[in-house]
Order: structure tokens, then sequence, then C-alpha cells
């Protein structure tokens, strides 16, 4: 089996790494208190069980391959690459997926993507080996800081400049343009140079050797589906055996009735929360299946009511007037407005309690929250306070006009703003105009639940 050059820089480097690690004591000590917990944890029985099996089914896989002719000795090099690079990967991140066709939206994101597909057709020609280092070298170096950008902008900045944009926020977000455009301009040159030896090589390359090549990579990974779901499921229906704490005394047959009534699916387990957990209290077979069954049909109870909720915002878009109750009918981004404000009035009250009792209007930018409230990056939510930072309003323009605001003043937190105009009150100074200030009534749009009932 001959390596590449490419293959044999990976090679050289790893070697390596592994002799600085041996040389240096404190990165060997280092490395060992990083690994320690890391394979012990990756050697439980069950784990070894599972990574057997992934073993066996590919194994299983490559001879049905073989029996259509798909595959050959020739490959093996190939067949192990994609099993211990890509298949274990997907393994992993398997057992947290929501759905079957998650799963399979992560194999062909690994398969046939533009990442993948960009990769197979780099690893068709190689750099002379010294390039080659040099070249993987690099990269490496700026996949390492590329991530460290990344994770630097998904944490919240610990100290903000006189302006209020956080400096590292603003840091991570250059360096991370930066590096991914080093990346791209290494892949380009990558790219060029793999373009140029395959014209220059056209008469030497085995076609046939390639294309079989080309076609494992899309086989092998389908048939091992099948085993991603299994696990899957497995991974799901164990830990909702313990989360859902059955009685010691709990007959097993109840917990086999509860198993089969997710009917092996990995979306259904996804979805059994605690709201469920009084199937626990079967005990008999017969009890736990009428208990998933009525499982199944509050979630078909819950989907048909967010296919009307998402039919009615797409119907009502744009529609002016309100319902019977005094609601706006044209209701897009509601749900994640009125999440967003209600989440600023609650740091509003942790600030004025710490902060020698005073509200802030300067942190509005770091507290949107995107991935938790989904917004557009030109949000639009303003914050204000009172020149004795006593008193302070919040509101936000929604996409039909309307506006919802949230405010507050020293003793009483959180009050609520509806109307066709942004607030030019303060709560305490024209107290009629907010709603839950003197009395607990709450404006028709704030009482309306704009929330998803799959969620709920």
């Amino acid at each position: 089996m001959v390596l590449t050059d490419r293959e044999w820089a990976s090679v050289i480097i790893v070697a390596g790494a592994a002799l600085l690690i041996v040389a240096i004591p404190r990165l060997r000590r280092f490395v060992r208190g990083l690994f320690a917990d890391v394979l012990k944890a990756a050697f439980v029985r069950k784990i070894v069980v599972i990574y057997s099996g992934l073993l066996f089914w590919s194994a299983l896989a490559v001879y049905v391959g073989w029996l259509l002719g798909l595959w050959n000795v020739g490959l093996l090099k190939d067949t192990s690459t994609i099993v211990f690079t890509l298949g274990f990967p997907i393994l992993f991140r398997s057992v947290s997926s929501k759905s079957g066709i998650e799963i399979l939206k992560h194999v062909v994101r690994e398969t046939v993507g533009v990442t993948a597909l960009l990769i197979f057709y780099l690893n068709l020609q190689s750099f002379p080996l010294g390039w080659e280092i040099a070249f993987q070298i690099v990269l490496l170096v700026l996949v390492v800081l590329n991530a460290m950008a990344a994770l630097a902008l998904s944490t919240v900045p610990s100290f903000e400049d006189s302006s209020g944009k956080s400096c590292v926020l603003v840091f991570a977000r250059a360096a991370q343009v930066i590096f991914s455009l080093l990346m791209s301009l290494v892949a380009l040159g990558a790219f060029t140079w793999t373009t140029v030896q395959l014209v220059i090589s056209a008469g030497t390359i085995q076609w046939l050797d390639l294309v079989q090549s080309f076609l494992l990579t899309l086989w092998l990974p389908a048939l091992l589906i099948p085993y991603f779901y299994v696990v899957a499921f497995y991974a799901y229906a164990e830990l909702l055996l313990v989360r859902v704490t059955f009685r010691k005394a709990t007959p097993w047959r109840a917990r086999l009735g509860f198993v089969l009534g997710l009917r092996f699916s990995v979306s259904l387990a996804a979805r059994f929360d605690g709201r469920y957990n009084a199937v626990s209290e079967s005990r008999t077979f017969r009890d736990a299946l009428t208990f998933m069954r009525s499982f199944r049909s509050d979630l078909r109870k819950r989907d048909t009511e967010e296919q009307a909720r998402l039919t009615s915002l797409k119907e009502f878009a744009g529609v002016e007037g309100t319902d019977y109750t005094g609601a706006q009918l044209d209701r897009r981004e509601f749900d994640a407005t009125k999440g967003q404000l209600n989440y600023i009035a609650m740091t509003q009250m942790g600030r004025y309690a710490g902060n020698g009792n005073r509200y802030w209007d300067d942190l509005t930018d770091v507290l949107v929250d995107s991935r938790r409230f989904p917004l557009p990056a030109d949000h639009g939510i303003h914050v204000e306070i009172t020149a004795d930072d006593q008193q302070w309003r919040c509101w936000r323009e929604l996409p039909s006009g309307w506006h919802l605001g949230v405010g507050g003043a020293a003793g009483k937190d959180e009050v609520f703003y509806q109307g066709a105009v942004p607030p030019t009150t303060w709560p305490l100074d024209v107290p009629t105009e907010w709603g839950g200030y003197l009395d607990d009534s709450v404006p028709p749009d704030w009482e309306h639940d704009d929330s998803s009932p799959v969620a709920r």
C-alpha cells in the first residue's frame, strides 16, 4: 500500500507532535492529564460495544459492496479513512440528533457537501513532501485560530469600552474574518495547484480507480446510516429509562411497553420530555402502551396546532386590524420580540438590585440573543432610561409597523406597552399607558400566546 506525499506529510506531522509531547515534561503532563479522563470515558464497556458494532457494520457494508462489484482490496486504505474520519464523528453526533432526517443531513453534508467535495478534489494531487508539510501546518494553525475566534464570538464579553461595544466581540469578529480570508487563500492556492497537476498528468491517471474511490465515499456512508439510527434510538431510550425514574419495583413489562411505545422512532424519543414522566406510574405492559398512545396523540395535536399557527402567520401577514380580543392580526415576530423584551426586563431588574438601584441603557447589543430569540441582525430594539436612572422603557417596531414595549420604575418592574407609535411616556409618569402598572391588566398583544404549541 503506497502512501501519497500528502499522507506522508500527515504521518510526519503527527510523529513530530508525538515526539514533542514525549520530549517536553510539562507538555507530557498536560496531555496525559487532558486525555486520561477522556480515554477512561471512551472505553467504557457500552461505548466499546458501540465502537465494535460500527466496525462490524462497516465490514458488512464493505462485503455487500464487494458482492456488487463496488469494492476491491485496493480501496482498503480509503475505506479505513472513511470509517475513522467520517464514520466515528457522525456516530458521536448521531446520539444527539433529533430525527432520522437530521442524521441523514449529517451524512449528506459530510459526503456530498461543498467542503467534502473540495477535500476529495484536493486529495487527488499533493504538493512535494516539504511543501505539503508546510501546507498542512499552516492550514492547521489557521483552523485552530479561526475556531478560537468563533468560540470568543459565542461567549458573552466580560467588559465594555466607552461606546458600549464589546472590545472582545469586535476583536473576535475581525480575527475571524482575517483567518477565514487566509484559509480561503490557502485553499484557492491548493485548488489551483491540484488543477494544474491534473491537467499535466491527465494521461497517467487511473480514472477507473478514481471513480471507484469517489463512489466509495458515497455508498459506504449511506450504508452506515441504519447503524447510526439504531445507536441514536438506543441512546435516547437508555437516557429516558433513567430520567423517567421508574420505580425499582416497576415490572420489566411496563418498561418494555414504554420503549415499544416510542416505535423505535428517534424523533419521538427526542420529544419525550418531562411533561410525560407520568409514564413511570404504569404497572403493566398495557398501561405503558396506553400512556404512550396518549403521548403520540398529544404530539400530533401539538403539531396540528403548530401548523395552524404557521398558516395563520402567513395568511395575516400585512393584514391590518385586530381579532375579538383586541390583539393584532399580523403577528409576525411577536413571539421572539416578547421573549427578547422580557429577557431585557429581567436583566434590568437584576441590574437595578445589584448596581446601586440604577437601570441601564448601554447593554442592548450585548443582550440581544439572536440564537435564543430569532430576530434580524438589525433588531431595532431601543432601551432608554430617565436622567435619574430610576425609570426605563424598551420597545421594538414589528414588521407590521406595530410597537411592543416593556418598562419599569423603582418598586414596579416589567409593565407592558403596545401601540401604533413608540412609547413617549414613562411608566411612573403616565401609568395609564402602561398595562400592569396600576393593576394586573395586560394589553391584548401581551396577553395573546404567540409561542409554538410544540414548545409549550
